[in-house]
């Protein structure tokens, strides 16, 4: 029988998963990809497998996270969609499904991402925050962090701004580094003027750890704890410790992914 290709898009809190990629055994509730397939094996009566655009570690959260499986239903993608959100827990939620070509995968067909990651300068940690921006009582020098955040742009061996130092394919482009400040979330006013930052990272792929490791350098400098040049630094002596830390993972979201259009598998 002909199986259908549905994608869909998941918007999640990552609070309470151990990432995106299944596990085994009883951890396997516990991931995104796990949980989606039991609930979709049940829902269509066969077993579903996702294939997903990418991982995101535990405590990650994402806005447009998106994700395709071959089913052999004849339910409507309206129907499936439906029937899932009712089934789902709050934290976890879908849209944007739709039929694709039989070829289309989620991740061997995405061009690019978009990660962003949350920063709080508040006084005290944020009550409305603490779950989604990593709290730093400083004052960050956003000037510094502009002008560092451009020698990321461009194509470049990032092994130094990666937790895998084994794997041999590490040279990614970054199209665009921002470092802003926003007004968007749920703050209360402290002894100070809150100010939450946010730093968006869109690029044709990354590595593990990449954006938090970048985020982790940023913020150093942004504190005056680290010279701009060590970037460049890090990128000629490709070792991981000329770079900053790792940031925690819960002030990360995966924005989106775009996808080439008509793109023919390879």
């Amino acid at each position: 029988m002909h199986k259908r290709n549905i994608r869909f898009q998941i918007a999640y809190d990552g609070t309470a998963y151990l990432g995106w990629q299944r596990l085994g055994g009883k951890q396997q509730e516990r991931t995104i990809q796990g949980y989606l397939e039991r609930c979709l094996s049940n829902l269509l009566k066969e077993d579903i497998k996702i294939m997903g655009s990418g991982r995101t570690d535990a405590g990650v959260h994402a806005f447009g996270q998106v994700a395709n499986f071959y089913t052999s239903t004849t339910q409507s993608v309206e129907s499936i969609q439906q029937s899932l959100r009712k089934i789902l827990p709050e934290d976890l939620s879908v849209y944007g499904m739709k039929e694709m070509e039989k070829e289309f995968h989620s991740r061997y067909w995405a061009k690019s991402k978009i990660y962003e990651y949350y920063i709080d300068e508040q006084e005290r940690e944020g009550v409305f925050t603490r779950k989604y921006a990593y709290h730093v009582n400083h004052r960050l020098d956003l000037s510094a962090m502009r002008k560092a955040a451009t020698v990321f742009c461009g194509t470049h061996n990032f092994v130094a701004f990666s937790s895998d130092s084994q794997r041999e394919d590490t040279v990614r482009t970054l199209y665009q580094v921002e470092v802003e400040e926003i007004t968007d979330f749920i703050q209360h006013s402290g002894s100070r003027k809150d100010r939450l930052i946010r730093i968006r990272l869109h690029g044709d792929g990354f590595l593990y750890n990449m954006v938090r490791i970048i985020v982790g350098t940023l913020i150093e400098i942004g504190l005056g704890e680290r010279k701009i040049e060590t970037i460049e630094e890090a990128f000629e002596r490709k070792e991981r410790n000329i770079a900053g830390y790792t940031v925690p993972p819960h002030g990360l979201f995966l924005r989106s992914v775009q996808y080439e259009a008509n793109k023919k598998s390879s």
